[in-house]
């Protein structure tokens, strides 16, 4: 029996981690949703009684704080995989190429925040608040979702040059998940990013 933690679950790739995982009975899928009562998330939890649907804002550190203590309270204490898939990108910014971003504090920020409040800020509470579940755990793995668009030599050969702040906030995500894996290597924890390449999501199509 495996027990799994998926942050951004209510859709997308984190929905079907969820879809995936509670296939087979014997994990534990525990679904970190903003909104556990949303139609998306009844359809899974009605389908599969391994899924329990809890609440947590990756943004709010309280709030990441009190989805690990209901984890906590379902799991009897440990975690064997967390992955943290949330993600969150300003629409308006996202076909910008760098010198087309705002020449304006407020509008520039506007840009990067919902990328690094989830990816990068979101990504160090929630690996801090389930990592004491994660160290009771069997399998002992953090997994954060990535991008190619992070990878230097992926974007010069692609010639991607737009997806500004989001691609920057998941390199800085590449470099968090390598301190961490660095840090956590003697507890016997891995921690990595993966690149799941172009899915067609809610927000892809």
């Amino acid at each position: 029996m495996s027990s799994y933690a998926i942050t951004g679950a209510s859709k997308g790739i984190g929905r079907e981690f969820v879809r995936q995982l509670a296939a087979d009975t014997n994990n534990t899928v525990l679904a970190i949703v903003r909104n556990p009562e949303s139609p998306e998330i009844a359809e899974l939890t009605s389908k599969h009684p391994n899924v329990h649907a809890i609440k947590g804002d990756v943004t709010d550190p309280q709030s990441v704080l009190e989805a690990a203590a209901a984890a906590a309270a379902v799991t009897g204490g440990s975690l064997d995989v967390l992955i943290h898939n949330s993600n969150a990108v300003d629409v308006a910014s996202m076909s910008y190429t760098p010198t087309q971003m705002p020449f304006d504090a407020q509008a520039m920020r506007a840009s990067f925040e919902p990328s690094l409040s989830t990816n990068v800020y979101g990504g160090l509470w929630t690996t801090n608040a389930f990592l004491p579940l994660i160290e009771k755990g069997t399998q002992k793995k953090i997994v954060h979702i990535s991008t190619g668009m992070a990878d230097t030599a992926f974007i010069k050969k692609a010639a991607v040059s737009v997806a500004v702040a989001y691609s920057i906030a998941k390199a800085a995500v590449n470099v968090q998940v390598a301190k961490y894996a660095v840090e956590l290597a003697p507890k016997g924890i891995k921690v990595v990013a993966v690149s799941p390449g172009w899915v067609d999501t809610w927000e892809g199509k």
